[in-house]
């Protein structure tokens, strides 16, 4: 039987994954990250796990998707990684990466610094 796993967790996998894309990419411009399988991969993996993460929070906790209006848009993402990966454009991954990643483990390091009641 799967333990059942805590909000806190949810948010820091979320964080985590968020974490080590901005590492990854660190300094690399659009350019290096088409042409490097190994950067994508690992971005893409990370980007998967921020989808299935917060899946899995609202399924379990469905109070914080009002913490998450961006919830159908990640989770959509997710999926298209998963199922739709030859489609899926560089310069889209790449957006992603510079624009709502930092502010989605922004998001979530409020929410583990001030967890709702």
């Amino acid at each position: 039987m799967k333990k059942r796993r805590s909000v806190t967790a949810y948010l820091w996998d979320i964080m985590d994954a968020c974490g080590k894309t901005q590492e990854f990419t660190a300094g690399c411009t659009l350019e290096k990250y088409a042409a490097d399988a190994y950067m994508k991969s690992a971005v893409e993996r990370q980007l998967m796990i921020v989808g299935e993460a917060v899946v899995q929070l609202l399924q379990r906790f469905p109070d914080y998707a009002a913490h998450f209006p961006e919830r159908s848009v990640i989770v959509a993402f997710r999926n298209r990684l998963v199922h739709d990966y030859e489609s899926t454009a560089d310069g889209i991954v790449w957006g992603i990466v510079l624009d709502d990643v930092p502010k989605l483990r922004a998001k979530v390091a409020r929410l583990l610094n001030d967890p709702p009641n």
